[in-house]
């Protein structure tokens, strides 16, 4: 392929037009001789030309560029799969633009489908008929953008084309204005055959290589062309019309060329006069449309590809003079008062064909927007600089202005955004609905640049994903022109700092629906999280530092909306008074989230009730230190009295019943461990089988906890020794347990309250005068003596002996003693003295 095909084929991609012989003999030597590349001059022309920036100006959105490319090099608009592919290369930055239109050629070109056949034709036919176009020298771009249109992807549409081509003259004196005018008509007639009676194009193109091959340079090539056209305008609706082509051409051709037989026709006639109040007169016998062209304000006009002469200043003309003129190309130059008084004057014609206007005041900008067929608008040298308001569309329209203010809807300021954030000729941006949301994204949101534009009062939301926005959320929050944020990812979180979540000003602006977490150090959410449970907006709460608490108080843990918002894995403690505390322990026990329970008043206890305290997984959760203490009925905490023992965070058990005992097995009654956890004033009583009790008896009557001890076991004796038959130990047994003292030789004993027996096994046993009656075994052959108590004054009024061989017994009365007892070597001793 050579390099002026190559050429070809990004004049169609970026004007839609035939290369001009002129610019591309300049761009095909800018390669041959190293200067460029294909690819720096598509750069080129898309930055830097101006033609190239009024077709695809900045304002244009990355779809509107894709379909326009499509449009002018494939003739048709894009597929959805392919245009979300490309806008996703270019959205990425992978492509720019330029090098977009490149890589849509050569993928076109190595694509083998049947559509991508198609379109590498349609590349093809463009290139070669864009190429002989060149060829021909010709540099009249309207004509170029014509000669494309009447090439398809049928072959006949090229090989007409070229032979229509081969008929204009190369040299430029006979490239007149009304050969080139004839040219075009023939074209646009081509093009429309081409669509509208497909099937003919076969004959046309038969029919045109016949006239091309048989014209001579006696030929009227204006004859030739235009009745060319008028077969081609009836053959769109008459397929009868190109019947027997090549016989028809070679007729059309005798017929335009003098001495062949036809005899030709003479050469027409155009004329154009202008009277004194501007009313235009035309004449000659030229026939068909009258066409005119504008340049410098003046206008040319054409008739049967004949031209007027002079030019008439377009200033001056009031009236047509009744005749009907169509505007034959697009204008360009146009000052506002000429585009004025064209669009103003009866029986102008524009023929949809446009207006570019320069020099234009700003004060007149609107007016000149609002003239039919305006597509551009230049500012007046020293006007440049005027304050201008306009919408969008008007601002693609308007050039050279550098104070623009950009008013237009929020739907269409957000489509074109990139464009007018970039555009620096655009200093304000305006939403004429001031509650629909202008949307930014956090890279736009965070650029002072960016929202300087942004009018106030309207309403700016920076939308964009969770990790963009938490990238720049510092910053979003400070900057006050900024009024909403919202994640497009609804289930990733956006995460604030806890001095960021406190603020109304900041959570106002986060997107109701949106997860919000507050990640931040425990200190710094320990230090806000009041505000931080109170705002609603707040999802969750997540420390990260896991192993250093979170601290609540009992009232915040109590309630599941609060603890919903933290996250599992921090370590969460309830830090409050024990009295807080316990008003609130059974729910901070049973929330899974709560980790611990600290009290800041360590001696003053955490009160627990028994089921409480048996469950690890509460007493777990509270803090070494604390003072615990288990207060419950007896009987609950009799039922779980072991476990309560074993646990070694309790600290103390206390009966909310005094008088109903707290039951101890002897086993437990002996370790001081559990006896020190009792509280004082309790009923405490060890019941437990005779066995155990006798075992333990000795600690049992030692620990001043214990206030009973209570044989299971009625009929199974405790026994005691006399040196334990105190009144205090005595008084700890049961009435009902079979109690048995078990005297030794020479003792001696005060008391017997409880005894149901003294056991003298040896000889010589006494008792006290404050003894009470009770049943004595003795071994025969042993005496003992019984002083007891009669009167009730703490003095032994009776004194009994007894001999348990002869079983007889001897009553003395005693009067004033206080103490008897019996020595080793059988003398009786009273206290005091009796004789």
């Amino acid at each position: 392929m050579s390099t002026q095909t190559d050429l070809a084929e990004l004049y169609t991609t970026f004007f839609n037009r035939a290369p001009d012989a002129g610019g591309l003999t300049y761009w095909t030597d800018a390669i041959t001789t190293g200067q460029l590349t294909l690819a720096q001059i598509a750069e080129n022309w898309t930055t830097q030309q101006p033609e190239g920036q009024a077709a695809f100006p900045v304002t244009l959105t990355d779809a509107q560029f894709v379909e326009k490319v499509y449009g002018n090099i494939l003739g048709r608009t894009s597929d959805a799969d392919g245009a979300q592919y490309w806008l996703d290369q270019l959205g990425n930055g992978t492509l720019s633009r330029d090098a977009f239109a490149l890589t849509l050629i050569n993928g076109a070109k190595a694509n083998t489908s049947a559509q991508g056949v198609l379109d590498n034709t349609l590349i093809t036919n463009k290139a070669t008929v864009g190429v002989a176009y060149a060829d021909k020298g010709l540099n009249d771009t309207t004509l170029g953008a014509k000669v494309l249109s009447s090439v398809s992807t049928d072959a006949a549409s090229v090989s007409g084309t070229l032979a229509i081509l081969s008929l204009i003259p190369s040299a430029t004196a006979g490239q007149t204005a009304a050969v080139l005018a004839s040219a075009n008509q023939l074209l646009t007639n081509l093009a429309t055959l081409i669509t509208t009676a497909p099937g003919e194009v076969a004959d046309a193109s038969t029919y045109l290589q016949t006239l091309a091959s048989g014209a001579t340079s006696s030929t009227n090539l204006v004859t030739l062309l235009d009745n060319a056209s008028t077969l081609l305008t009836s053959a769109a609706s008459n397929p009868a019309a190109l019947d027997n082509p090549a016989v028809q051409g070679s007729a059309a051709v005798v017929v335009a060329t003098p001495g062949t037989g036809g005899g030709g026709t003479p050469t027409p006639t155009f004329t154009v006069t202008e009277d004194i109040n501007g009313v235009l007169t035309f004449g000659g016998t030229a026939t068909g449309d009258v066409t005119f062209t504008v340049t410098n304000g003046d206008a040319t006009f054409l008739r049967g590809g004949v031209s007027a002469t002079p030019a008439i200043d377009v200033s001056t003309i009031t009236d047509t003079g009744g005749a009907t003129v169509k505007l034959a190309a697009n204008a360009t130059g146009l000052s506002f008062a000429d585009a004025t008084k064209l669009t103003s004057l009866t029986n102008v014609d524009l023929n949809n064909k446009t207006l570019s206007l320069t020099g234009v005041q700003a004060s007149d900008v609107a007016s000149a927007l609002a003239l039919t067929g305006v597509i551009a608008v230049a500012a007046a040298p020293g006007d440049a600089a005027t304050a201008l308001t306009l919408n969008a569309e008007s601002l693609a329209k308007v050039s050279g202005f550098t104070n623009i203010t950009l008013a237009d809807t929020s739907a269409t300021i957000n489509t074109n955004l990139l464009a007018l954030l970039s555009n620096t000729n655009v200093v304000a941006i305006d939403s004429t609905e001031n509650t629909t949301a202008i949307n930014l994204t956090a890279a736009q949101g965070i650029l002072t640049a960016n929202t300087d534009k942004l009018a106030a009062g309207d309403q700016i939301t920076v939308v964009d994903t969770s990790a963009n926005i938490n990238s720049n959320l510092t910053a979003l929050f400070a900057n006050a022109k900024i009024d909403s944020i919202d994640s497009s990812q609804n289930t990733t979180a956006l995460n604030l700092t806890a001095a960021q979540g406190i603020l109304t000003a900041n959570t106002d602006k986060l997107a109701a629906g949106d997860q919000i977490t507050v990640l931040d150090t425990s200190a710094n959410i320990n230090n806000n999280l009041t505000a931080l449970f109170a705002n609603a907006k707040i999802d969750s709460i997540d420390s990260n530092e896991n192993t250093t608490a979170i601290n609540l108080t009992a009232a915040q843990g109590i309630l599941t909306a609060n603890t919903d918002k933290l996250a599992a894995g921090d370590q969460i403690t309830v830090v409050d008074t024990s009295a807080n505390i316990n008003n609130n322990l059974t729910a901070l026990f049973a929330n899974a989230k709560i980790d611990s329970i600290d009290s800041n008043e360590n001696t003053t206890a955490i009160n627990l009730t028994a089921a409480q305290g048996i469950l690890t997984a509460n007493t777990d959760k509270l803090a070494a230190g604390d003072q615990i203490t288990v207060v419950d009925t007896s009987a609950n905490i009799n039922s779980n009295l072991t476990a309560l023992f074993a646990n070694a965070k309790i600290d103390s058990i206390d009966s909310s019943e005094n008088t109903t005992a707290i039951n101890l097995t002897a086993g437990q009654g002996i370790l001081t461990a559990n006896t020190d956890k009792l509280a004082a004033g309790d009923q405490i009583t060890v019941v437990d089988t005779s066995a155990n009790i006798n075992s333990n008896l000795t600690a049992l009557f030692a620990d001043a906890k214990i206030d009973s001890i209570n044989s299971s076991e009625d009929t199974v004796a405790i026994g005691l020794t006399t040196a334990q038959a105190t009144n205090a130990n005595l008084l700890k047994l049961s009435a009902d347990d079979r109690v048995t003292l078990n005297a030794a030789g020479g003792d001696s004993f005060s008391f017997l309250t409880n005894v149901d027996r003294v056991n003298t096994g040896a000889s010589n046993v006494t008792g006290a005068a404050s003894t009470s009656a009770a049943a004595v075994d003795g071994t025969a052959g042993n005496q003992w003596f019984f002083a007891a108590d009669v009167g009730g004054d703490s003095t032994a009024d009776e004194l009994t002996f007894y001999n348990t061989a002869t079983s007889s017994a001897q009553k003395i009365v005693l009067s004033g003693v206080t103490s008897v007892s019996l020595d080793s070597a059988g003398v009786f001793n009273l206290t005091p003295e009796v004789v």
